[in-house]
């Protein structure tokens, strides 16, 4: 922050977390968070109240504080871009695209070389050509000055084929190897704890002096052991607190 002889001037980044419009007074209250602290900011432009939460903004403004409480007057709101999560997310696809198209070539080299080698048909033509056994021609009858009475004439013999077959290995492919699923651990959590809320006063010689202009409300947090109560738990918090606002008719800057 740069501070002058007459005001300070506060500059920073913080992600918004709340924001309430006040619709009587035409004021807007954010909440800013900047690292481990929180900022308030109170501006009359209604547009703000439409402000996205847990979006990082650029905020400008006045400094001025009210007692215990230090608040941004009128500050000048401009959202950040955020370009590293769109170049994260195209590297993630690139990756994904290249480790399928791998995938693929080594399946299809995989099944080339499992393929069964050709057959010769060259030799399985001459294997199967039939081999005949007997004589076709039919017996010849010596001859005989006698008459007999009764000629009889040779049967020939049916004519025998030997057919080879070649037998044939079949092919066989690698079945993938699924990866076995991990079940996480079922953490051990604690019951849900409150967490108090702070009081901040605000200057407005409007209001009745002491008048509650924002409710305060309780936050939760949680303790989980996600490894067993041997090892050191994590504390996460589910609702952060909301301020309670109230109004003074003491001028902090006469």
């Amino acid at each position: 922050m740069d501070q002058s002889s007459s005001q300070t001037i506060a500059t920073f980044t913080g992600t918004l977390l709340r924001r309430e419009r006040n619709a009587e007074r035409k004021l807007v209250q954010l909440v800013f968070r900047e690292g481990e602290q929180d900022w308030l900011c109170i501006s009359n432009k209604l547009a703000d109240a439409k402000l996205a939460l847990g979006k990082e903004y650029r905020i400008e403004g006045i400094f001025k504080q009210i007692g215990d409480r230090p608040f941004i007057h009128e500050p000048n709101i401009s959202l950040v871009k955020q370009r590293s999560i769109a170049v994260i997310i195209g590297l993630g696809i690139g990756f994904v695209l290249f480790l399928t198209g791998g995938s693929v070539a080594a399946y299809t080299m995989l099944s080339k070389h499992n393929l069964p080698a050709a057959q010769n048909t060259t030799s399985d033509a001459s294997q199967s050509t039939s081999i005949q056994t007997g004589d076709n021609s039919p017996a010849e009858t010596p001859a005989d000055t006698t008459p007999s009475p009764t000629a009889s004439t040779p049967t020939p013999s049916p004519a025998t084929t030997t057919t080879t077959k070649k037998k044939t290995t079949p092919s066989t492919t690698t079945p993938p190897v699924n990866n076995p699923v991990v079940v996480p651990p079922t953490p051990d959590c604690d019951a849900p704890q409150a967490t108090p809320f702070q009081t901040n006063t605000v200057y407005d010689p409007n209001q009745t002096d002491g008048t509650v202009t924002q409710q305060g409300v309780e936050g939760s947090q949680q303790t989980c052991y996600p490894n067993g109560r041997s090892q050191p738990g994590q504390t996460t918090v589910t609702q952060q607190p909301t301020d309670q606002i109230v109004t003074t008719t003491t001028n902090p800057n006469p």
